[in-house]
């Protein structure tokens, strides 16, 4: 755990850390990180995958992701340094907005939801 400014940064390293209110979300991650079947199963279908031209401006496109559609990912490997979330409040609310930077900007959000003690993947917004 590294937490700069109010975010959280996750990191591949493997070590026991206390990620005190935060745990199931970040263990949620780190499994959703690391197992397909898990992945498929704490993501919600039909998946809603957008598209903005700018902040929230205008939406370019819009899709709907089936289970055969999906690609599974590794949000540790593929953003070791760049996958954020606040943790202002968090431990009071069911939602975890994630996202990764580019050049200095967030341009993927991933959005997640609690329901009934277990996260879920629920949206991905991308901004261009």
């Amino acid at each position: 755990r590294d937490q700069r400014k109010g975010s959280w940064q996750l990191s591949s390293s493997g070590k026991d850390l206390d990620y005190g209110s935060e745990r199931d979300f970040v263990e949620f991650l780190m499994s959703y990180s690391q197992d397909a079947a898990f992945q498929k199963k704490r993501t919600i279908f039909p998946f809603p995958y957008r598209t903005y031209q700018g902040y929230r401006s205008s939406e370019l496109d819009s899709k709907l992701l089936m289970p055969s559609e999906w690609e599974t990912f590794d949000f540790v490997a593929m953003f070791p340094s760049l996958c954020l979330f606040s943790a202002d409040n968090s431990s009071s609310v069911n939602n975890r907005r994630l996202f990764v930077m580019k050049n200095g900007t967030p341009y993927l959000y991933f959005n997640s939801i609690c329901i009934n003690k277990k996260w879920y993947l629920i949206e991905i917004e991308e901004y261009k």
